[in-house]
């Protein structure tokens, strides 16, 4: 019992290792991610990130590709988490470069409503009062960072990005479910290889398409830099966040990595120069803070 609970101990710690190893990732990700999409547009930043991922994950994979067609269920999964992804993707690069970094951001900690909600249907992991209230805040606080002027009420205005954040969200996390569940069926490289082996044959077929392959020739003499650490970054924070599912519930993996939001949100305002009204910067701290104390209690 005592080795059981050493163990246990080992594996739960290593999930949140993992878990804060993709909040750091992450976060530095999608900050590079809007300078790419703002640079080079979002189709070349989506087929640099999947080519970096597919030839860097091949060779833990490649054994083992054949075998994913043999069995039908693995092999649906792979396709319809892809899919959804790619989906994702291609949102959440628009309202990159659409709206301000400080203010989609924070939109996608709605990742935790979604989480909990899917999780309690599937997984059977119910959240108590305290978490369902907490909730509740983070989302009333992320509505009012999202408001840019409360002058007149009959005709708040809107932040640039916000709509497409939320749309991004939804279908990012509904990926994150797929990656956790492909992560323990499958395994966790295969599942971020196959995704982004899948884009960038899509993202290539686009530019062959449009006649635009020079792009990415240019891109590459231009960007050289800006584009591999985007490309890392992004690529070893989904990694960091699959093999934490595998240690700890998916509830918890989710609530931990979703607090990048907030590193994202600080180094656009530092960096990007960010101009936020001042109900924005409260409401964004507040939130920051509704997150932190959600994101304990679930670890607990």
């Amino acid at each position: 019992m005592v080795v059981f609970s050493q163990f246990s101990y080992i594996s739960e710690n290593m999930g949140i290792l993992f878990a804060l190893s993709a909040l750091f990732f992450w976060g530095i990700g999608d900050f590079l991610v809007q300078k790419v999409a703002r640079v080079v547009g979002k189709w070349l930043g989506i087929f640099f990130i999947s080519s970096f991922a597919s030839i860097c994950f091949f060779p833990f994979v490649y054994k083992d590709i054949f075998n994913i067609f043999s069995n039908k269920w693995d092999f649906f999964l792979l396709l319809f988490t892809s899919i959804i992804y790619f989906l994702g993707v291609l949102i959440d690069f628009k309202a990159l470069k659409k709206g301000k970094l400080s203010i989609v951001e924070p939109i996608y900690v709605f990742e935790i409503f979604i989480a909990s909600l899917l999780s309690a249907i599937f997984l059977k992991e119910y959240l108590n009062f305290i978490e369902m209230i907490l909730i509740t805040f983070i989302i009333c606080g992320l509505s009012f960072i999202s408001i840019k002027s409360f002058s007149d009420f009959s005709k708040i205005k809107i932040e640039k990005g916000v709509i497409l954040a939320i749309f991004a969200t939804i279908f990012m996390w509904i990926s994150s479910f797929l990656f956790w569940l492909s992560s323990r069926e499958i395994d966790p490289f295969m599942i971020n290889w196959f995704t982004n082996f899948l884009m960038m044959i899509i993202s290539l077929s686009y530019f062959l398409y449009n006649g635009k392959l020079s792009k990415i020739k240019k891109a590459l003499k231009e960007e050289p830099r800006l584009i591999f650490w985007m490309s890392f970054f992004t690529n070893i924070a989904w990694i960091a966040f699959s093999i934490s599912t595998t240690y700890i519930p998916i509830s918890i993996a989710t609530s931990i990595s979703a607090s990048y939001i907030a590193f994202a949100s600080l180094l656009g305002i530092i960096f990007n120069k960010e101009k936020l009204k001042t109900h924005q910067i409260f409401w964004l701290i507040i939130s920051i803070i509704w997150i932190i104390i959600l994101s304990f209690i679930f670890e607990k």
